[in-house]
C-alpha cells in the first residue's frame, strides 16, 4: 500500500526540483516553455484530424512517386493512411514532444542571462513546468511500473532494480514490436539515419561546448 507521507515528501522534492530548474534558468524561459507548450498541445488535439489529412495525403503521395495521372492519384487516396485512429495519439504526443524540445533550445536563444531575474517567479514558473510535465508525460509512465508487485510494496533497496528491470522488459518489448513493422531493407536504413543523427548532435555538442568556452589569452 503507497506510504501517503513518503508520497508528500516525494512530491515536494519533485516540486523543489523543478523549482529549483526555474531559479536558474529565469522566469522568462519558464513561462515561455509552460505557456507554449500547453498552448501546443491543445492546438495540436484541436487540429490533429486535419494534420493527419496532410500528412497522410503527402506521404502516400510521396511513396508513390509523386504520379500524376489519374490511377496513380487514386491510389494515393486509397492507399492506407500512415496517422490512423489507432496512432494518433501517439503521433501527437511525439509532435508535441518536438515542439517542446525546440521551446527549450530557442528559448534559450530568445531570453539571454538576466542578472535581475527573480528568483521567486523563476521557481514558481519552474514548478508550474513541473505540474505540466506530470500530467502530461509522468501519466504516460506510470503504466510500466504499474504492473506486478507495486514498487512502493517492494523491499527496501530493491526499488531500483526493479525500476531498471521493467524499463529493460518494456524498451525490448517496444523495440521489438517497433523493428518488425519494417522489412530488412528500412531497418537499416532507419540504423543509417539514427546514427547519423547520433553523430550529429555529438558533433553540435562539441563544437557549442568550444565555441562557449573561454578563450585563454
Amino acid at each position: 500500500m503507497l506510504n501517503q507521507p513518503e508520497s508528500l515528501i516525494a512530491l515536494f522534492i519533485y516540486f523543489v526540483f523543478f523549482g529549483l530548474i526555474g531559479v536558474r534558468r529565469g522566469w522568462k524561459k519558464e513561462l515561455f516553455v509552460f505557456l507554449l507548450a500547453f498552448g501546443s498541445y491543445l492546438g495540436l488535439l484541436q487540429i490533429q484530424g486535419r494534420l493527419a489529412f496532410i500528412i497522410n495525403t503527402g506521404g502516400n503521395y510521396a511513396r508513390a512517386g509523386f504520379p500524376a495521372d489519374k490511377e496513380g492519384l487514386l491510389a494515393v487516396f486509397e492507399a492506407p493512411p500512415l496517422i490512423s485512429g489507432d496512432n494518433r495519439e501517439t503521433f501527437i504526443f511525439l509532435a508535441w514532444a518536438v515542439i517542446l524540445f525546440c521551446l527549450y533550445f530557442f528559448g534559450e536563444r530568445i531570453f539571454k542571462k538576466d542578472p535581475g531575474k527573480s528568483a521567486s517567479l523563476g521557481f514558481l514558473a519552474g514548478v508550474a513546468n513541473g505540474i505540466l510535465y506530470l500530467s502530461l508525460i509522468a501519466t504516460r509512465l506510470f503504466p510500466i511500473f504499474g504492473s506486478g508487485v507495486d514498487l512502493a510494496d517492494a523491499p527496501p533497496g530493491t526499488q531500483l532494480e526493479q525500476v531498471v528491470t521493467r524499463l529493460q522488459n518494456f524498451l525490448d518489448a517496444q523495440m521489438t514490436a517497433f523493428f518488425a513493422t519494417f522489412s530488412p531493407t528500412e531497418q537499416r536504413t532507419l540504423l543509417i539515419f539514427v546514427l547519423f543523427a547520433i553523430i550529429g548532435i555529438a558533433a553540435y555538442s562539441l563544437f557549442a561546448g568550444r565555441k562557449s568556452s573561454p578563450q585563454k589569452k
